[in-house]
């Protein structure tokens, strides 16, 4: 997905050619950071801008939805505006994370269900289980950036990166069940070890086995020192004992190519999916006049490298999905 207004999704062959893309509008995409995600029916569905909603495009370029028009402004801090990620349920509905704003000039985080007529179903806010601290120089306290919805249990699963993971329900009094990261005084987790804890995310994963797999990004800090480095942690989870074992990561102690453990750094994306056929797939998306952006595919066993597809440098990649062809519109 690059950051060169206007944003553009594109599939790409194992071999690295471009077989399908679309134009996401022509409004400029200064930030990059917009969901993409395959639907049920084989369409893509776009994440938010900030100038342009949500869209989901079936394969032959056709918009087939469109949601709410974002709130004038632009900016990740207008409240209500939506941001990052966007998902389709099983009903039919659709899923936005949208940015809140308290008396302070907070950043939180709100979560809405809509049908695709833009009517709200339910909503979820983390100012009403959560406050920030009122000392925080910092406005952007929770920076959402990935919602995932449990349907069957009635639970959702916000990304914050700043604050971590937090597990909630949608229904009855709406609480929140867990935390986990290090932006909430260590969460409701004890990590296991402790250098597995983390404090700046993307895109968590959850697992049915209990486990979660999330993108590590190192720490954001404006003017990097050159230590920072990023990784991908998976987490079993063990809710009655309070604690986050970790079970795998990368590069951790894999014998890996330099780059991956001495230069792979991306302060502001990343993404990473379990493929269920022992592979991870690891999206290091960076916008730099001297560095590329990376989508590689893990094999968790020994830790191999077994695919990679690099960009030029200053084409920034917020997420990459998998897709198992045949593809019927393609």
């Amino acid at each position: 997905y690059s950051t060169r207004p206007p944003g553009v999704a594109v599939m790409y062959d194992r071999e690295g050619l471009p077989v399908w893309y679309f134009v996401n509008g022509d409004l400029p995409d200064e930030l990059g950071d917009a969901s993409v995600r395959l639907t049920r029916e084989g369409h893509v569905l776009l994440g938010p801008t900030t100038l342009t909603p949500p869209q989901e495009i079936d394969l032959a370029g056709d918009v087939r939805w469109r949601g709410p028009e974002q709130p004038d402004g632009g900016g990740e801090g207008v409240p209500g505006i939506m941001t990052h990620d966007a998902g389709k349920l099983g009903n039919g509905d659709y899923v936005l994370l949208r940015n809140e704003v308290d008396a302070n000039g907070f950043v939180g985080a709100r979560v809405e269900e809509i049908t695709p007529d833009h009517e709200v179903v339910w909503s979820w806010s983390l100012f009403e289980h959560l406050q920030p601290d009122p000392a925080r120089d910092d406005v952007d306290w929770c920076h959402p950036n990935a919602i995932t919805i449990d349907e069957a249990n009635e639970l959702l699963y916000l990304g914050c990166r700043w604050l971590g993971v937090i597990k909630a329900r949608i229904g009855g009094d709406q609480a929140i069940v867990w935390t986990l990261g290090e932006g909430l005084d260590g969460g409701s987790f004890t990590f296991d070890p402790p250098e597995a804890g983390f404090a700046d995310e993307h895109d968590p994963e959850i697992h049915d086995d209990g486990t979660v797999l999330l993108y590590d990004n190192g720490g954001y800090t404006l003017f990097p020192t050159g230590s920072e480095r990023s990784r991908v942690l998976e987490l079993a989870l063990d809710e009655s004992a309070g604690t986050a074992a970790l079970v795998w990561s990368f590069p951790g102690d894999f014998a890996v190519d330099a780059w991956y453990r001495d230069e792979w750094y991306t302060p502001f994306w990343g993404d990473a999916d379990d493929l269920g056929d022992g592979h991870v797939l690891i999206t290091a998306g960076v916008r730099s006049a001297s560095a590329s952006s990376r989508i590689f595919e893990v094999r968790r066993a020994d830790g191999q490298v077994v695919w990679e597809l690099t960009f030029p440098p200053d084409v920034g990649t917020y997420q990459a999905e998998r897709v198992t062809p045949p593809v019927e519109a393609i």
